[in-house]
């Protein structure tokens, strides 16, 4: 299979940003090992090249396809959690965790969410407005719903924009995520700004943290620690490259910027 014209820009590419824009099949994936190796016959470090995957199964595909061709590889190819994971694992103890908390999937923590809300909804008038007010002041809590599915949809955006982190990772109690929370989505969003409340209180008194706060917990270190995660060379990288850019939001870019 010959290289087009724009494949060899690819591969040549040295240092600086660039963006490559391709259609499913056109080779993007042979680029990037095409160019990792490129990059190891100029002398640059294995352990200095990163490819970010969003797929183990990828990752893996990559990391034995440079096996093959370099006949050895060193290459750190990985998802963007895992090696949040890593850099968390390996320096937990500077946000405070003496112990290295439980980890949660998101369908675990879904449940958890699922179970509180249906908990709030058993109850009526009083009780529930006493459940629903105890991380801030008197609100106004509706007795009864309307429409059945509006507590699921309204619960399932509020974890996605406003996830409840461990204060040891946001800096955010319960009582300030509660406040924020209703201050970002409004009236209508009491009820699930305490759950969000009580998740974050729960991940604190359980010492648990889930997948989606690994990329915050990581990327702190890297902002207020980078001196010690910096000490063993394990993370420091001189060429990053991201497969399936297009998937990535806000925070997983910060964290590829600070890695780089």
């Amino acid at each position: 299979m010959n290289l087009s014209a724009e494949q060899i820009r690819i591969i040549e590419h040295d240092f600086g940003n660039v963006v490559v824009v391709a259609a499913a099949g056109s080779g993007k994936t042979r680029s990037l090992v095409e160019r990792t190796e490129r990059l190891l016959e100029k002398g640059v470090k294995e352990r200095s090249i990163l490819m970010f995957t969003f797929t183990k199964k990828a990752a893996s595909e990559i990391s034995a396809r440079l096996e093959r061709n370099v006949g050895r590889n060193e290459v750190s190819t990985s998802t963007i959690h895992s090696l949040a994971l890593r850099i968390f694992r390996k320096h937990a103890k500077l946000l405070g965790y003496d112990q290295l908390p439980t980890i949660w999937t998101p369908e675990r923590s879904a449940r958890l969410a699922a179970q509180q809300l249906k908990g709030f909804l058993s109850l009526k008038g009083s009780e529930r407005k006493q459940a629903v007010n105890q991380w801030g002041d008197a609100l106004k809590i509706p007795d009864s719903l309307s429409d059945a599915s509006e507590p699921k949809v309204k619960l399932k955006l509020l974890l996605k924009q406003f996830p409840p982190i461990p204060p040891k990772i946001s800096g955010v109690d319960p009582q300030s995520y509660h406040a924020a929370a209703i201050a970002h989505f409004g009236e209508g969003f009491e009820l699930y700004a305490s759950i969000g409340a009580n998740l974050l209180a729960n991940k604190s008194a359980c010492n648990v943290i889930t997948f989606d706060d690994m990329i915050p917990a990581a990327l702190k270190l890297l902002r207020e620690h980078r001196q010690a995660v910096d000490e063993d060379g394990a993370f420091i990288f001189t060429h990053v490259m991201v497969d399936e850019y297009q998937d990535v939001n806000d925070i997983n870019v910060d964290f590829i910027r600070e890695l780089s």
